[in-house]
């Protein structure tokens, strides 16, 4: 009768395939390429129908926000990010996250706003210096990693 050991280490159910999921990373802590570095994490760990864009307003702490039937979704995005349930919450209707409306389409299935608490998660994966991940469409200013040219003559 010990063979009922359940692990609660797997990723919670979610209800499309991460590659699917639509997301937003925005920029909420006002560091420079912010979202761009949580997008390319997001984006490696399989999310890459993500997007990034600044926040409207100012975050002290990461918020991750889901549509109606996202929940779960939420839930792996926020332990991707090292985040507790806390800061899993439904979208507010008729709040502007984004500065620029455009940038949450109407079908993002997942929206967050990153708060400095997560810095130290995305600089330590590389997210903000790495520009080796393949297909990256944006490698940021200084994308000199991947044009090294070593000339041996002679």
């Amino acid at each position: 009768a010990e063979s009922t050991t359940t692990t609660t280490e797997a990723a919670p159910s979610t209800s499309v395939p991460p590659a699917s999921l639509k997301v937003v990373a925005l920029n909420g802590a006002g560091i420079n390429g912010y979202a761009a570095s949580a997008q390319q994490y997001l984006s490696v760990a399989g999310y890459t129908s993500t997007t990034a864009a600044t926040a409207a307003t100012q975050a002290t702490t990461t918020t991750v926000y889901y549509a109606p039937s996202f929940e779960a979704d939420a839930f792996a995005v926020a332990e991707l990010l090292g985040l507790d349930a806390a800061a899993v919450q439904p979208l507010p209707e008729g709040t502007q996250l984004a500065r620029d409306a455009a940038d949450v389409p109407a079908d993002a299935n997942v929206v967050v706003v990153l708060g400095p608490d997560v810095q130290n998660l995305l600089e330590s994966s590389g997210a903000t210096t790495t520009t080796t991940v393949a297909g990256a469409a944006t490698s940021g200013s200084s994308g000199s990693t991947a044009t090294t040219t070593t000339t041996t003559t002679g």
